[in-house]
């Protein structure tokens, strides 16, 4: 989550410019892109989990796959109330009314993206998610599980000619974003499921780390290689790389290694989502008010620190409000 958080507060840079050269600022955010991916193979390996002693693969993933899109439902339309009443005390009616006037119109013109982001833009993990869950599901239903690698890796790179390579003479250019519905997420979804048929050892833990590594470092250089050729944005939610990023920081989580175990910190797991949620609240609050101390790198700690200080409380105390509960655990 404080992984997440980086990307979103982007410590260390003017955000107008980052991606133009490479800085201490996109060197964090481009580390940070393991997150996601380690979200995505951790919900597929869980999920696999749970279907692996069920006759009905679809049947048991029903109950989830309703969950997923309530929760999308449900916070899309309060970030809608949210963003609406602080414009409506801030700034008054009339940007009250432009705010109700785009969000319709982006209904309206760009259907597609709405319905795979919802109302704000980190909501798009949740539609990813469902897809990726119903597809996979469908998939094993019929015991294709070659054929849906198959469509898992082709999604993908359709995602990257799409997103990072769209410069490239094979590049997608389209005003789509790539990185919503199963284009990035399913291959880590999928990917989880087969780890989880690999029963994960604490030796996975030395597999993983060297991995990692190994594909950090490959990452750069195709990020390097991209913004040379090309002129890419050094910026980017995932290249080819990124792929052995997610695995291999997922291998190292899967592995259970005695020294990632944290009893205090594990009490955050059941209320990740709802800090993952909850957190943009935050990041809008204080966009523009976080400079507390006047020195400009101890304020973006500090701003990262506080969104996940506060979020992490505010999904605490949601989870512990019956009504609010089901936002976040």
């Amino acid at each position: 989550m404080l992984a997440v958080i980086a990307i979103h507060t982007v410590p260390f840079s003017d955000t107008r410019s980052i991606g133009n050269e490479l800085n201490l600022a996109i060197v964090i955010n481009q580390l940070a892109r393991f997150a996601v991916p380690f979200f995505f193979v951790a919900s597929g390996y869980f999920w696999s989990k749970k279907i692996s002693t069920s006759d009905d693969i679809l049947g048991s993933s029903k109950k989830t796959a309703k969950r997923i899109l309530a929760l999308f439902v449900l916070w899309s339309l309060a970030y809608v109330c949210i963003t609406g009443m602080n414009l409506l005390l801030m700034n008054g009616r009339i940007a009250f009314l432009k705010e109700v006037d785009f969000f319709i119109d982006a209904l309206i013109h760009r259907p597609v993206t709405s319905l795979l982001q919802g109302s704000k833009a980190h909501l798009w993990f949740l539609p990813a998610l469902l897809i990726s869950l119903l597809l996979t599901a469908y998939f094993l239903e019929k015991n294709r599980l070659r054929a849906l690698v198959i469509v898992a890796i082709g999604l993908y790179t359709v995602g990257l000619l799409g997103g990072a390579y769209n410069a490239s003479p094979l590049g997608i250019n389209t005003q789509f974003n790539f990185r919503n519905g199963p284009f990035f997420g399913l291959l880590f979804f999928v990917a989880g499921h087969v780890l989880q048929q690999l029963k994960p050892t604490h030796s996975w833990f030395i597999y993983g780390f060297a991995l990692t590594l190994a594909a950090l470092v490959l990452q750069f250089l195709e990020l390097n290689y991209l913004f040379k050729t090309w002129g890419t944005s050094l910026r980017q939610d995932y290249v080819v790389s990124t792929f052995f990023v997610g695995m291999g920081v997922s291998m190292m989580a899967l592995s259970n290694h005695p020294r990632l175990r944290w009893d205090t910190l594990s009490g955050v797991g059941p209320i990740v989502l709802g800090v993952y949620a909850v957190h943009y609240v935050f990041v809008d609050l204080f966009a523009f008010r976080h400079h507390w101390t006047g020195i400009g790198w101890v304020d973006d700690i500090f701003y990262v620190i506080a969104v996940f200080a506060l979020s992490t409380v505010a999904a605490f105390a949601m989870s512990r409000l019956s009504i609010t509960k089901p936002l976040v655990a």
